[in-house]
């Protein structure tokens, strides 16, 4: 009797890890508006992470111009770099879609997603071209295993 609980037991917790093991799970980590920035883990390995804004809305103040997103891991080379949208000068949408692996080594340290915008103040006409530096947010979070 103990064996056929034990053997129930083991079967359950097997069904358990790999269903959760190979959902999505989407994190949306900024959203005002048709400004968007998020992050979708597949099997605790692929990530792949997404960012849109429109120079139109008015984000708290900002007109965001532009925007980028990144993966890394620290202390390794497995980094993606700063991966940015085009510019949206005009009010239009524009988005940005990368994609990351994951280190098969589990004593690594967790992945990083980082995002950021180049900004200036809704409505005051400065184009990104007519100032040396758009203010630019940089915002980061550990994500992973």
């Amino acid at each position: 009797m103990n064996k056929k609980i034990i053997s129930l037991f083991v079967i359950l917790l097997i069904v358990t890890f790999t269903t959760s093991a190979y959902a999505a799970i989407t994190t949306i980590v900024y959203q005002s508006g048709p400004n968007l920035v998020k992050s979708t883990e597949y099997y605790q390995y692929k990530y792949v992470g997404y960012i849109q804004l429109s120079s139109a809305y008015n984000d708290n103040g900002w007109s965001r111009l532009r925007g980028y997103i990144r993966y890394y891991i620290p202390n390794t080379d497995k980094d993606t770099g700063r991966c940015y949208t085009d510019w949206s000068l005009n009010g239009e949408l524009v988005s940005r879609e990368i994609t990351f692996y994951d280190t098969l080594n589990p004593f690594a340290e967790k992945v990083r997603f980082e995002y950021g915008f180049d900004s200036v103040p809704y409505g005051s006409g400065i184009l990104p071209f007519t100032i040396s530096t758009p203010m630019v947010e940089v915002f980061e979070i550990k994500i992973g295993k």
